[in-house]
């Protein structure tokens, strides 16, 4: 290893950007000469051989091995690849399929723990996409059959449309961690489990484990008594199950079921469990803490305690969910073979409404958008919520002059955007269409629009639905929310000391927004899951989609959002003058075709992750991107098309524990760097960059593609490592400007591309700089020094 030591010693005056000779300070990287020949990191397997007879064990495993090494995808073409030992996934491994058309599977045996693909202990950066993983259960008869086996300690894994079948005993998919070192942020989605002796995947020990939009067939064909997912013997923590659809066909023992151990924090909300041959392998079970158990479809085993939910255990909520004798209908269809890549947003989308099994049962009511209906609404919504039944509305247009308070116990639906309650035309201020007032418990809102009406009022202070503090449980379904001014559409005003506990909104629309469309202050346990956010920043152009404010957000899940910018220049997501605690913000698209800037992330975050989110379009800044201030924050897998990333410390302390890990950012426009340390009061350290792609050649003047110390104002650095990224660039591919005092940064492993040097030190304030292993295809392969 060569270490490169810059001290804060006197330099001779003007000497500006002044190219160094390797010789006169010992800049020279061993590996600096290496130039790897892949194209877009992408590496087309060769020697594989697809007719399902030959052994390509020893040929996969090194073309996996050589990608990983390069931190370059292989892409496997069409084929039956058989293979008689399994194989293993190293650091950085990335393998690309066309589909269920190219297929791993086990070769034919007796022997017992056989694996086809196995992700050892302390490994990081695995991703799996359009593929089959087959271990070939019909021709194995030996005992413990997986298609795959993740062990303990291993982090940033990531199955995209992979199809996993053909295991026996245990996890057809074992995830195994342990509670002191635990598998954390693994992904599967879009992915099939499809046929497994007992269990279709097994979790242990696991954090931050998320499993979305995947189907779950033919389990327990050997064991009946075996759960679809089983989360057991070590606790996993933050599990998020969102929109699988599960579908028994030999099962008795639930399709979740948590044993040996307790599920915290988890998330399992808008699944369909079906159960054909009611023999009850469609419930929910097991122990559960401070978990949310909502908004699931049962079809089927209606009665039988293991074809619904037996959950044990404290701080759970498990209302609503919807029980049926019939099975419910799904389409399950696999995704095409390659999909494609997209070029442009997704336009926005109005919510399907699902089918509707309640009859209206309001009565009194005039939807012909001209009468009054607040006094008959508000009698109605209080006697109804008084005998615990749900006021279903009918479709029609409600005019109402005043608010309606919204008191607990209260289940109110609608029958879609047809069922629109709107607030009459007016000039004063304060006005809302809902209010929940405080210490209010158990209130659902489902298919119906509430609206405003922007356009017919003129006072300030204009909300849809308010939501004072000390309330909890508290659910929006399908619902549209329109039409307000100064402040947020939806308000949810809590205090640190009051929180808004349990509070949610899934599948709606908001629109229409003066200033914001959603304000959250003060939230335990809030969830904005699957939401179109349209039209924000109508009047004042400074106000971002969803902010995070003024009081403590704790354990706030955003995730499955899209987010379509048209006026807006303040981000999408913003938290501000507090901080958001203990979160996870993932799987948004966030979109800003005008180019204005306002599809970035910001605001003072701690113990939150920021994963897999998407910002397409943008103005190039860190207003598309990221700006993060706080510590102990990870921002992993995301897409920023036209953004930079931005790390700050926190309001009165440093910035530490900061990941930075495998994204893709490209800048444009002027003066700006891709990943940028710097700004506040206060300094950075311990802080991660590692596996990103970095690309700044759109952005002219000083924009390299990661600045050390300087983002707005100059800060002290420390501790940084900045691994295995690689960069384009006009400027400098690491850019050190920072203040006294700053010391150890480490450079393993990087690929140099395109730059005008791999290190421009423009402050001779930086002691320790370690440069090791790295890929300099630069013509230039010194450093550069300057002295201010």
């Amino acid at each position: 290893m060569l270490a490169v030591l810059f001290c804060t010693c006197s330099c001779e005056e003007d000497q500006v950007e002044e190219v160094l000779a390797d010789q006169t300070v010992s800049l020279k990287d061993k590996l600096t000469s290496a130039v790897v020949s892949e194209t877009n990191n992408i590496l087309t397997a060769a020697g594989l051989v697809g007719d399902g007879k030959a052994d390509n064990a020893a040929t996969l495993q090194r073309l996996i091995n050589s990608a990983a090494a390069k931190k370059s995808t292989l892409v496997l073409p069409a084929g039956k690849f058989l293979v008689s030992n399994e194989i293993i996934l190293p650091d950085n491994a990335s393998v690309l399929g066309q589909g269920q058309q190219t297929e791993i599977y086990l070769s034919a045996g007796n022997a017992a723990g056989r694996n086809v693909l196995r992700i050892p202990t302390q490994t990081e950066n695995v991703t799996l996409k359009n593929l089959k993983v087959n271990a070939n259960q019909s021709q194995n008869s030996g005992a413990r059959l997986v298609a795959l086996y993740v062990t303990d300690n291993s982090s940033n894994i990531v199955f995209d449309n992979v199809f996993f079948a053909g295991g026996r005993q245990s996890g057809s998919v074992q995830v195994k961690g342990l509670n002191d070192y635990p598998v954390k942020d693994i992904k599967f989605n879009n992915c099939n489990f499809l046929e497994a002796g007992s269990t279709l995947l097994e979790l242990r020990g696991t954090q931050n484990a998320t499993i979305t939009n995947c189907v779950f067939q033919n389990w327990a064909n050997y064991v009946s008594n075996s759960p679809a997912l089983q989360l057991q013997s070590q606790d996993n923590t933050q599990t998020s199950l969102f929109n699988n659809i599960f579908s028994n066909s030999y099962g008795s023992q639930y399709a979740v079921e948590s044993t040996a151990s307790t599920t915290k924090q988890a998330r399992i909300e808008n699944n369909v469990f079906n159960d054909g041959k009611n023999i009850g392998g469609n419930g929910i079970g097991g122990v559960f803490e401070s978990s949310s158990i909502t908004n699931n479809r049962f079809g089927g085993s209606k009665g039988l305690q293991r074809g619904g939910l037996n959950i044990k255990g404290s701080k759970n909520i498990l209302t609503p969910n919807v029980f049926s004798d019939n099975i419910i209908p799904v389409t399950i269809s696999a995704p095409e073979a390659t999909p494609a890549v997209p070029t442009a947003p997704l336009p926005a989308t109005t919510p399907q409404v699902p089918a509707q099994n309640a009859t209206a049962n309001a009565i009194g009511l005039n939807g012909n958008g001209l009468i009054d209906n607040r006094d008959v609404l508000q009698n109605l919504v209080n006697s109804f919520a008084a005998r615990k039944q749900a006021l279903i509305l009918p479709a029609g247009k409600f005019l109402i002059s005043n608010e309606i308070v919204l008191p607990s116990n209260l289940t109110i639906e609608g029958l879609g955007d047809v069922t629109e309650i709107f607030l009459s035309n007016n000039s004063g201020s304060n006005r809302k269409v809902f209010r929940v007032p405080t210490r209010t418990n158990g209130i659902k809102i489902k298919n119906l629009k509430l609206n405003a009406n922007f356009a017919g009022n003129t006072g300030a202070n204009l909300v849809t639905f308010y939501v004072a503090d000390n309330t909890k449980n508290i659910s929006c379904e399908n619902v549209v929310f329109s039409g307000g001014r100064n402040g947020g559409v939806v308000q949810v005003k809590g205090l640190d000391a009051y929180p808004v506990s349990n509070f949610s909104v899934s599948n709606c629309r908001f629109t229409e927004g003066g200033r914001t469309l959603l304000e959250l202050r003060g939230t335990r346990d809030a969830l904005i899951a699957n939401n179109n956010f349209t039209r924000w920043a109508l009047v004042t152009a400074a106000s971002p989609a969803l902010q995070l404010q003024s009081q403590e957000n704790i354990n706030v899940r955003i995730s499955g959002n899209t987010f379509n910018n048209t006026h807006g220049k303040q981000f999408a997501i913003e938290c501000a003058a507090a901080y958001v605690t203990n979160s996870k913000i993932s799987d948004n698209k966030l979109n800003d075709a005008p180019g204005l800037g306002g599809n970035g992330i910001s605001g003072y975050y701690r113990n939150t992750v920021f994963s897999s989110n998407v910002m397409t379009g943008g103005n190039g800044t860190h207003r598309s991107g990221f700006e993060v201030f706080g510590s102990n924050n990870s921002i992993i897998n995301n897409t920023v098309n036209a953004g930079s990333i931005a790390i700050s410390p926190g309001f009165t302390e440093d910035g530490t524990g900061v990941l930075i890990s495998n994204n893709i950012v490209k800048t444009k426009g002027a003066n700006v760097g891709g990943v940028q340390l710097g700004g506040g009061k206060f300094n950075l350290n311990k802080i991660k960059i590692s596996g990103n792609t970095i690309d700044t050649r759109a952005s002219s003047g000083n924009s390299s593609a990661i600045v050390l110390g300087t983002y707005n104002v100059t800060r002290a650095v420390s501790d940084i490592t900045i691994e295995a990224n690689t960069i384009y660039t006009n400027a400098h591919c690491i850019r050190v400007q920072a203040l006294a005092g700053s010391k150890n940064v480490y450079v393993y492993r990087n690929q140099f591309k395109t730059g005008f040097s791999w290190l421009g030190v423009i402050t001779n304030t930086v002691s320790n700089i370690v440069s090791e292993g790295n890929t300099n295809e630069l013509a230039n392969k010194s450093a550069t020094y300057s002295t201010r």
